[in-house]
């Protein structure tokens, strides 16, 4: 590697988008550029199709961000919620918007939604403070239909992880449900998981569960219903 990270990120190329058909082979891939300066997507929040044949693209974007270099060097304030709509049957017509101006990463939703036209996305926010380092002080609830974010922020010295949406038993909307994330205490011996009303989504949590011993800064989690946790372990 000659001293050099074994990922980098080429920030003097353009930011492209590759459109595979869902029946199609790895040649018929079609490649779109997004005009501007270089850019890159960790995590995309969701996709899909319009009517008209548009690709509406949602995830959280960075100009630059290198994970492998010196932790006062990650632009992670820079990140932000953006939509790319990539127009149908062209090859270098995409157009950019960005969502929300509040620096954010691990973008989820309603995973009953995944790949179809949705309203409601959640992410963690990071820390507005200085000598914090790339950690997460709030949770994110951004509406696409009102162009409005909501924060829930976080006590001090606590931070929380990526956020998961779980839906309410006979859920009658997108949003009905609770998100579930953790939340580090770095003061004290003890890690928690906040439930939080994701509807309502006020400072004030649903439930905070004590967890049986201290939990690290992590990355992703996921929810697994009783019923499909009794399923895996039979098969």
């Amino acid at each position: 590697l000659h001293g050099k990270a074994p990922v980098h990120f080429e920030k003097g190329l353009p930011m492209r988008f590759g459109v595979l058909p869902r029946k199609g082979g790895g040649d018929e891939v079609i490649w779109h550029e997004v005009r501007g300066a270089g850019k890159m997507c960790y995590h995309v929040m969701n996709a899909f199709d319009e009517p008209n044949g548009d690709i509406l693209v949602v995830g959280c974007c960075s100009p630059d961000l290198d994970l492998f270099s010196d932790i006062g060097g990650v632009g992670f304030r820079d990140v932000r919620l953006v939509e790319w709509r990539i127009s149908a049957g062209t090859r270098d017509c995409v157009t950019e918007r960005r969502l929300s101006e509040v620096p954010c990463e691990f973008p989820r939703i309603n995973d009953n939604y995944i790949g179809v036209p949705f309203r409601f996305g959640y992410a963690a926010v990071f820390s507005p403070r200085e000598d914090d380092g790339p950690v997460f002080t709030g949770i994110l609830k951004y509406d696409r239909w009102s162009g409005e974010t909501a924060i829930h922020e976080m006590s001090t010295g606590q931070y929380c992880s990526e956020p998961i949406f779980v839906p309410r038993r006979h859920a009658v909307g997108e949003d009905d449900g609770y998100l579930l994330f953790h939340v580090h205490d770095q003061d004290g011996p003890t890690s928690y998981v906040d439930i939080l009303d994701a509807s309502s989504f006020t400072q004030k949590t649903t439930c905070r569960l004590k967890m049986p011993h201290r939990v690290p800064f992590g990355f992703h989690s996921l929810w697994v219903t009783a019923d499909h946790s009794r399923t895996d372990v039979d098969a």
